[in-house]
């Protein structure tokens, strides 16, 4: 038990001596921490007052320097103003010497002309004497030619009186001819238009009533007629009208019709047929009725915004390789554009006729040899060595409908070309740049012949015209 006290108060002198040791090296480490705190803070103060220092050297500096500037600017300002002083006073004493020398000159000037003017004065006098006695001996001169000249225009005006006489008798005679000639032109052009109006009329009277139902708006203004006679109107058409018609269309495919209903009704004029479907009693279309409205076939795809020449592509509509249209009429621009419509979405718009062709036409579009002669012009194109002017600009990689435009020249519009090749099946030609000397293929529809004898005014009317015959236009 003694050991055992012996044992625990050795080791509870060990942890007093521990702890004795803990504490020192806590109390070591505060001084430490604190010597360094204040060598810390002395440090700190002593930067600051550096800094402080510092700038209040670096502000007398820069007073220094801006009083010295001010001092520099004064010292300018006052030797500029020197200058200008003197330099004003060396311009007056210039403009003064100049005003002198002026002046001088000016009364040296006035003394010339004074002298000049003395002398032209006493040859004045001089060549009026001598005008004087000219004068006097050509008067008399004069006097005789006048008597001699008014014999002859005497003589003159008798013989044109005369020959005026002459004009007037015969101007008269002619007058009445002509006048008695274009009396009877005009009665006998007046007979044959009663005449034909009495025909038809009773072509009209005899006709069996037939009605029709208008399949398209239809507006005169846009149509393709300038030439009908005064005594013939065009009439306004809106989907799903019903009117009139007498006879059979005319050889332009227009009705002679009247509306039968709306605020249009009574009103007579002709309409074109295509845009119409005869209809029976009943209401139900009749078996006589050219409704076939023609469709055509996309062959490449077409963006108007990427693709037109035109200004107003807005006015036209996109296309993809394939797709289907119908023709609604013969609504046409001058640039080879067709009306159309597309057969899905109603959408209308005009489309370019060399990127369409007749839906099934093909090589056996049901014309015959004789046909194509009659009703459409050859589609062979210029021929070699025709020369051709660029209608718009043409940039194969925006413009072309084909996949591959290397081998596609470019060109501006008004550039000149000359054809080396025939045109091929897609509507190109083989052609030279008279400019540059390039060589490549352009297409039909954007150039033109450039001489007006060549037979045919440009490949694209052609085509154009071509694609008219075949839908019945």
């Amino acid at each position: 038990k003694e050991a055992e006290e012996k044992k625990a108060a050795a080791e509870k002198a060990r942890e007093a001596e521990k702890e004795r040791k803990v504490a020192a090296r806590t109390e070591a480490q505060k001084k430490r921490e604190a010597a360094q705190k204040a060598r810390q803070e002395k440090a700190e103060a002593e930067r600051k007052k550096k800094e402080e220092a510092q700038a209040k050297a670096a502000a007398e500096k820069e007073a220094a320097q801006r009083k010295a500037a001010e001092a520099a600017a004064a010292a300018e300002a006052k030797k500029k103003e020197a200058a200008a002083k003197k330099a004003e006073e060396e311009r007056q004493a210039a403009e003064a010497k100049r005003l002198e020398e002026e002046a001088k000159k000016k009364a040296e000037d006035a003394a010339r002309i004074a002298e000049e003017k003395r002398l032209k004065i006493e040859a004045l006098k001089k060549e009026e004497e001598r005008i004087a006695q000219e004068a006097k001996e050509k008067e008399e001169a004069v006097k005789k030619a006048e008597e001699a000249r008014k014999a002859a225009a005497e003589a003159r005006r008798l013989e044109d009186e005369r020959k005026a006489a002459e004009f007037e008798r015969k101007k008269a005679a002619e007058l009445k001819r002509i006048a008695e000639e274009k009396q009877k032109a005009e009665e006998e052009a007046e007979r044959m238009q009663q005449l034909e109006a009495e025909k038809k009329a009773s072509q009209i009277a005899e006709a069996p009533a037939v009605h029709v139902r208008v399949l398209y708006d239809y507006d005169p203004a846009q149509g393709p007629n300038d030439d009908l006679e005064d005594d013939e109107e065009e009439l306004i058409l809106k989907v799903g009208d019903i009117l009139q018609v007498f006879g059979e269309p005319d050889e332009d495919g227009f009705y002679t019709g009247m509306h039968t209903a709306g605020e249009y009704k009574g009103h007579r004029g002709v309409i074109p047929s295509n845009f119409v479907e005869v209809i029976q009693d009943d209401g139900v279309p009749s078996t006589k009725a050219n409704t076939q409205e023609p469709l055509l076939r996309a062959l490449y795809d077409y963006d108007p915004y990427e693709n037109s020449p035109n200004d107003n592509p807005e006015e036209e509509l996109k296309m993809v390789e394939g797709q289907m249209l119908r023709a609604i009429g013969p609504l046409e621009t001058e640039d080879g554009f067709i009306m159309a419509e597309d057969v899905e979405t109603g959408q209308q718009g005009l489309v370019p006729s060399n990127f369409v062709e007749l839906d099934g036409a093909g090589d056996d579009d049901g014309y015959s040899d004789d046909d194509r002669e009659d009703d459409e012009p050859p589609m062979d194109g210029l021929p070699v060595g025709t020369i051709v002017v660029g209608l718009y600009d043409y940039e194969p990689e925006a413009h072309s409908p084909n996949d591959e435009v290397e081998e596609e020249l470019k060109f501006a519009a008004g550039d000149r070309m000359l054809l080396v090749g025939e045109m091929d099946e897609d509507g190109f030609y083989e052609a030279e740049h008279k400019i540059t000397g390039l060589r490549g293929l352009i297409p039909s529809n954007f150039v033109e012949a450039d001489t007006e004898d060549i037979g045919i005014t440009s490949s694209k009317k052609n085509s154009f015209t071509s694609l008219q015959s075949k839908l019945g236009y």
